[in-house]
């Protein structure tokens, strides 16, 4: 569980480096794109699943999804 904490940051870090209109342009980034938003999901979901979801990843998510979505 924490490699996938450690994952996600990393994941959320990149997408924060990334240029919004490159991402539309490049076919390749926006497939990456669609893999930060599934393991962000997928995260969240197991932790809600557990009862431990925590409120920074839960934040995190919320910013990276919002970065995305602009």
């Amino acid at each position: 569980m924490i490699l996938i904490c450690i994952e996600n940051k990393a994941a959320y870090n990149l997408a924060l480096l990334t240029n919004v209109e490159s991402i539309e342009r490049n076919e390749k980034l926006q497939l990456a794109v669609k893999g930060v938003k599934e393991r962000f999901r997928l995260t969240t979901k197991m932790f809600n699943t557990r009862g431990i979801a925590s409120s920074s990843l839960l934040k995190q998510r919320g910013k990276v999804l919002r970065l995305l979505e602009n």
